[in-house]
């Protein structure tokens, strides 16, 4: 059999991950979907239900933004600028 003989064979992107994808992430990660019910449920545990509109994600990466920009500033201020002698 030559190459031009040979058939490409597709496959759907949803089988693909179902059979390849999805157990290495779930490897790699430690079982996202199992620490996701836990933390889900730690949360309704001290009264902080999960927000389905992702508003928390926002603020959090907003924070982590605003940590970035102060670090932007302070790191040459204190560590690359002389001190006067």
């Amino acid at each position: 059999m030559s190459p031009s003989d040979a058939v490409a064979v597709t496959v759907p992107v949803s089988d693909h991950y179902e059979r390849l994808l999805g157990p290495i992430y779930s490897w790699m990660v430690g079982d996202l979907e199992a620490a996701s019910v836990r933390a889900e449920a730690e949360l309704d545990a001290i009264g902080l239900p999960a927000m389905a509109n992702g508003t928390a994600v926002d603020l959090g990466a907003l924070y982590w933004h605003l940590v970035d920009l102060v670090w932007i500033y302070l790191f040459p201020l204190l560590y690359l600028v002389g001190k006067p002698e």
